[in-house]
């Protein structure tokens, strides 16, 4: 006798008109300036704690499920891991989007212990001249190398991320023998988009169709 399927939960939130995923920006504020970046201006800190627990219990009311944190760079706020810890603790499965480069062993020990769904970080490029040049922060890949091989020691489930730009379009080829072998989930893409005030500036940095082609991305 075979087993009865299981409902598929996106599936059952729109039966029942739920939300099944929701999106949360902690901050603006970050500790990169990529030349892409969307965010025109990394001053606003952000909602405070309490009104975060605020949006996450009226999420939980609504039935959502999945959580993604985001910013500028979330570990910026001292408070981070205190905001991952609450929402594990109200059932909430948890991503986060970071650069991860403020990360260190302690943090991510913690954060270990919180059992994420997945942290997805960016790597623009292997080439160190090439990466810090688009984060415009000297020893940026080398940050966030270092803290990939410790999230992979802790065993926390990692995505890499690489937004092709016309300043290393084969990026991707490198990066993505990388993540094979490290085991780590792999995504690019070519999207940039146009900053928040609608400066187009970041859009410059896009690959042309034929570099496209000759990529092979």
């Amino acid at each position: 006798m075979n087993a009865p399927e299981r409902p598929n939960l996106i599936e059952l939130a729109k039966q029942y008109r739920r939300i099944h995923a929701a999106t949360i920006e902690l901050t603006t504020i970050c500790n990169w300036r990529c030349l892409h970046c969307f965010i025109p201006d990394h001053d606003k800190i952000g909602l405070s704690y309490e009104e975060i627990l605020d949006i996450f219990n009226q999420l939980r009311d609504m039935g959502c499920f999945e959580l993604v944190l985001t910013g500028g760079e979330i570990f910026t706020r001292n408070d981070a891991v205190d905001i991952i810890k609450k929402a594990r603790e109200m059932h909430f499965s948890v991503t986060l989007f970071s650069n991860i480069s403020l990360l260190d062993e302690p943090m991510v020990a913690k954060l270990s212990s919180l059992h994420l769904r997945e942290i997805s970080c960016t790597v623009f490029s292997l080439n160190p001249i090439l990466h810090d040049k688009i984060t415009r922060r000297k020893g940026s890949l080398h940050k966030v190398l270092r803290n990939i091989d410790l999230l992979k020691k802790h065993a926390i489930p990692i995505e890499v991320k690489t937004i092709l730009m016309s300043v290393d379009p084969d990026a991707y080829k490198h990066l993505n023998e990388f993540c094979l072998r490290k085991g780590i989930e792999y995504l690019v893409t070519t999207y940039i988009c146009a900053k928040n005030d609608n400066d187009k500036s970041p859009k410059e940095l896009s690959l042309i169709p034929l570099q496209i082609l000759t990529s092979g991305a």
